[in-house]
């Protein structure tokens, strides 16, 4: 009853609104959360992982070691946020206040990262705190897609967001490859210092200008307690109710683990690998080109032919490329051709799962609910980045991407039990 009643105060609100008005400053400040989202993101993963290796000589063990913990406490606080934005009731909504909140505080935090090359003043920073106040808004974030956008609109809208998410993954690695140093060198500790301390203020700036942006509809049902809510995170009675999220929630250990294989060792084997200026000028260009193609075609697929198959399709493909990179990524022509081949469909299965799981939201919770999704973050991230760093101490930086092409694969049972969302939905309108 609860359910049916919060959801009609959403759908009555959204009506009640000048929808042209409205929707157009609601996708702005979307795409621009997606923006600052993705952009710290980009910098927790690479450059505070470049910072500890780098500036402050820890191994690749030790960095898998960080980045863990900002999983598994990372995972406790998405949580803790999920469902506390669930249940908020305040006069600028219930996902704003906290979006604001945990930007300006995640900024203060990375300009005090830079300041010391202390390890465990590091770890204090990059594997704890920061994994409180950064999943205020990456919670919210998802949140506030599925309270503003109908679901027959979501993967259209997906493929915008996605579009401004990798803007602000452009943002950082654009210079990055500009101000590479040449041959082996590494970045200083000033351009550290830069892109950390650029992405704090434009953390700040996104907050606000998001804060401005966006009115929440006003949810007419009682707030529950959050701690209650917590509690019955995992009931039993009630998850038994939303089998095929579950099934989703499998499936997606395996991503959640092959991401994070790899992702925090990028900008570590930009420094370590040799690229020329030419190469850099003839194939970055056409890896642009794949992954522009990828975003456009699998996001227009999503909504057409269904996420299961998208997702599919780009779980067989991806490892293709990661393997071309771990046995023939010495020579940088096969390292750059491995990339132009696993990075498209890698944002292809990343865009039909975000649709898959919106759709699999109860309305009610989806705070809590992301919040379920996000214990994969505990679960899948560690042993990931752990299995990497091992193997890449022993082996070699490109056996990460070994092990993230076997993962995808060995998942691949496990997608093909979630039912098609997409097919669900034509079924019953015939």
């Amino acid at each position: 009853m609860n359910n049916n009643l919060e959801s009609d105060s959403l759908d009555d609100a959204l009506k009640k609104q000048k929808r042209l008005r409205i929707r157009k400053s609601w996708i702005l400040a979307l795409c621009l959360l997606a923006f600052g989202t993705t952009l710290y993101s980009e910098i927790e993963g690479q450059w505070f992982s470049s910072f500890a290796r780098v500036i402050a000589n820890v191994s690749y063990f030790g960095v898998s070691i960080m980045v863990a913990l900002a999983g598994i406490f990372g995972t406790i606080f998405y949580l803790t946020w999920g469902a506390i934005s669930d249940n908020l009731r305040t006069k600028r909504g219930r996902r704003i206040p906290l979006i604001l909140i945990g930007m300006v505080a995640t900024a203060g935090l990375m300009i005090i990262y830079i300041s010391s090359t202390y390890f465990f003043l590091l770890l204090f920073i990059g594997g704890f705190l920061l994994a409180i106040t950064s999943n205020m808004f990456h919670v919210t974030n998802k949140s506030l897609i599925g309270d503003l956008i109908p679901k027959e609109k979501r993967g259209r809208t997906n493929s915008i967001l996605f579009i401004a998410t990798n803007m602000g993954s452009m943002t950082v690695w654009i210079p990055a490859i500009i101000l590479l140093p040449e041959g082996t060198e590494t970045f200083s500790r000033g351009i550290h210092s830069i892109f950390i301390g650029g992405g704090a203020l434009l953390l700040i700036i996104v907050g606000i200008l998001v804060t401005l942006l966006v009115k929440e509809p006003k949810i007419n049902t009682p707030p529950r307690n959050w701690l209650h809510d917590l509690r019955n995170l995992l009931n039993r009675k009630e998850m038994m109710q939303h089998k095929d999220f579950l099934r989703l929630f499998v499936a997606m250990l395996f991503l959640i683990m092959s991401q994070y294989a790899f992702t925090p060792f990028l900008l570590i084997l930009l420094q370590e690998i040799s690229l020329g200026l030419i190469e850099i000028l003839i194939f970055l260009p056409i890896i642009g080109t794949a992954i522009g193609l990828g975003i456009f075609l699998l996001g227009k697929y999503v909504d057409t032919i269904g996420r299961r198959k998208v997702a599919l399709i780009c779980l067989i493909i991806s490892p293709i490329g990661c393997f071309i990179i771990t046995f023939l990524g010495a020579s940088n022509q096969f390292l750059l051709i491995g990339f132009g081949i696993m990075m498209p469909f890698n944002i292809g299965l990343w865009l039909a799962t975000d649709a898959w799981t919106l759709d699999l939201l109860p309305e009610e919770s989806r705070g809590r609910f992301l919040g379920i999704i996000n214990i994969g973050n505990a679960i899948a991230k560690a042993p990931g980045v752990l299995i990497a760093g091992y193997l890449a101490d022993t082996f070699g930086i490109l056996w990460v991407f070994f092990i993230t092409g076997i993962i995808l694969w060995i998942g691949i049972p496990f997608f093909l039990r979630v039912p098609e969302t997409i097919k669900l939905k034509n079924d019953k309108r015939e």
